[in-house]
């Protein structure tokens, strides 16, 4: 009888420190987030490695836009450099250990009532500026960013606030593990054309296609001069077999800027959806 008298008391002490240590754990861990918050590179999954789950994702979870579909929300068409931007997003939250979001379509109308010139289609680069701005703080508001971009300064050229003018290399649109880029891209098959950089390996580029974000889109870097615009030294793509859009090799597109979102160090709160 002593024995289970000995028992039941360990039990029932036992039991009353778990339920007290329950109430306290909330308060130990807001107490830890607000003497040691989460820092952007402490949860940070590289930029390419999060695109690359979304894309392998796709056909299940359709977290990427696709360009017809967004479409047929403006009223002309022409959603390339919208769509990358949402995609750009979703890629950005992955990368921070979040969901992304569950609606690209609702993205896409929220962006269109609050900026009502996105509905006109064929965004400008100060229109790319101003949306991804918007899609920032409307969906990882706990973070800061800078956004860049580095452009071919060619005759017709528009001069662009957060814009610098000089040649696309490389390095210019090999993203870095915590940033994500948009090439603008151009050939006289389709005209001017957003696509999101998803990696760099040599002189092979892969992206992200606003068509067709499940397949895979690669291109072969090259470099050559435009002779009408004073001579410059320009990069070129030529897109890789298997590649969704249709050239033959004389036909390449030209790249005529990289815009970049860089996140910051700034500590930030996790939200209700963190998962690890």
């Amino acid at each position: 009888m002593k024995l289970r008298i000995s028992i039941s008391k360990t039990y029932d002490i036992t039991a009353l420190k778990l339920v007290i240590l329950g109430l306290l754990c909330p308060f130990f861990i807001q107490l830890t987030q607000a003497a040691f918050p989460l820092r952007c590179d402490q949860i940070l999954q590289p930029s390419s490695q999060a695109l690359e789950k979304l894309q392998q994702e796709q056909s299940l979870n359709k977290s990427f836009a696709v360009q017809g579909e967004i479409d047929r929300l403006l009223n002309k068409g022409g959603s390339c450099g919208l769509v990358c931007a949402i995609n750009l997003i979703q890629g950005l939250k992955v990368s921070l250990g979040f969901h992304p979001q569950k609606n690209v379509q609702e993205m896409a109308q929220h962006l269109i009532q609050e900026i009502p010139l996105v509905a006109n289609g064929g965004m400008t680069l100060s229109s790319l500026h101003s949306t991804l701005n918007f899609l920032l703080k409307s969906y990882v508001p706990h973070l800061s960013f800078d956004i860049h971009t580095t452009q071919l300064k060619l005759k017709e050229t528009i001069e662009n606030p957060h814009t610098t003018f000089g040649k696309i290399t490389l390095n210019k649109i090999r993203p870095k593990p915590n940033e994500f880029k948009i090439a603008l891209i151009w050939t006289p098959a389709i005209g001017g054309h957003y696509v999101l950089i998803k990696s760099v390996q040599q002189n092979q580029v892969s992206v992200i296609e606003p068509n067709h974000p499940e397949r895979l889109s690669e291109f072969t870097t090259t470099s050559f001069i435009i002779e009408d615009q004073n001579n410059i030294e320009a990069m070129g793509w030529i897109p890789q077999e298997g590649n969704i859009l249709k050239f033959s090799n004389d036909i390449y597109y030209v790249v005529l800027s990289v815009t970049s979102v860089k996140m910051s160090a700034k500590p930030i709160r996790p939200e209700s959806d963190l998962h690890f």
